[in-house]
């Protein structure tokens, strides 16, 4: 469901020399995370005009079920794991000529029954984890490992326990070129009892961080937005709530809102960072092996 263009992320990066010294600030729950004492660079945007930025109701290709309204997970991912087959990760995807028909097949194919299993009210966190997870299996990527920061809920295999979206985070995990994928909540606001009342939600791809309008902005993400015409970088400034809840009407769940990021969409309407998925992979030799059949339809 979508209201305005602009916002909501999905993140590739590759380290630069300068960004070595970065290390990870993950889960202190995750056996799996390195927590290390770091500084981050005020501002990150080496990959923002090469990672691809997709548009999901587009058709020049054939169109997505329901023309692509509830595909912006799948092609979120989509836009980093064409970025990450061109750095080297051949197994994911075969970046030809046409590399944008190449995108649009493999969009059809992370939201078919096999992976995500996208339908009309779109990929909840749980069902992009299981997909991620099972696609990056078939490909021989055995390794690789998904995290989960945020209040919505998934399994205990991919979630950290932590609940509140925490930007240093984000701005490591793209530093040190994992891609992440950031889940955005649409809410009413209602000064009645402070609250926040979720009723939409969008995923997008992270394309860097810390300025706008040629100024550096602490709290300043760049991103490439699925649901927006417009080819290139679009820029959200967001603001930590101080106090309020965020609840959802469809589970009937509530949280806290102090700390949580958000930015105004328009009357009454917020986008509220409800958390990421931050995937961690490595390259891995070519393996030879049979794909399952899969219907993308």
């Amino acid at each position: 469901m979508k209201y305005f263009p602009v916002i909501f992320l999905a993140v590739v990066a590759t380290k630069s020399s300068k960004d070595l010294s970065v290390h990870e600030s993950m889960s202190q729950n995750s056996s799996n995370s390195v927590n290390k004492t770091c500084s981050l660079p005020l501002y990150h945007n080496n990959y923002s005009s090469k990672i691809p930025d997709y548009y999901q109701r587009g058709s020049e290709f054939g169109k997505l079920p329901d023309n692509g309204a509830a595909y912006c997970g799948p092609v979120s991912i989509s836009n980093s794991f064409v970025h990450l087959a061109r750095q080297g990760f051949d197994n994911i995807i075969s970046v030809l000529c046409d590399s944008d028909k190449e995108q649009h097949e493999l969009i059809k194919l992370l939201g078919s029954s096999r992976y995500i299993n996208t339908g009309k009210e779109g990929s909840s966190p749980q069902a992009m984890c299981d997909g991620v997870s099972r696609f990056l299996q078939d490909r021989g990527y055995d390794s690789a490992r998904l995290e989960y920061y945020g209040w919505r809920q998934v399994s205990s295999k991919f979630n950290t326990g932590i609940s509140v979206p925490d930007l240093n985070i984000v701005k490591a995990a793209i530093v040190n070129g994992y891609p992440v994928w950031l889940n955005i909540g649409w809410y009413r606001y209602s000064k009645k009892g402070n609250k926040f009342r979720r009723c939409g939600g969008h995923w997008v791809t992270l394309t860097g961080y810390g300025f706008n309008k040629g100024k550096l902005s602490e709290n300043t993400l760049i991103v490439n937005d699925p649901d927006s015409r417009y080819k290139g970088n679009e820029y959200i400034d967001l603001e930590r709530i101080k106090s309020g809840v965020l609840t959802n009407n469809f589970s009937k769940s509530s949280v806290n809102a102090s700390g949580f990021y958000r930015w105004k969409q328009g009357s009454g309407i917020y986008g509220i960072i409800d958390g990421f998925i931050i995937l961690k992979i490595e390259k891995q030799p070519f393996l030879s092996f049979n794909l399952p059949s899969v219907s993308v339809w």
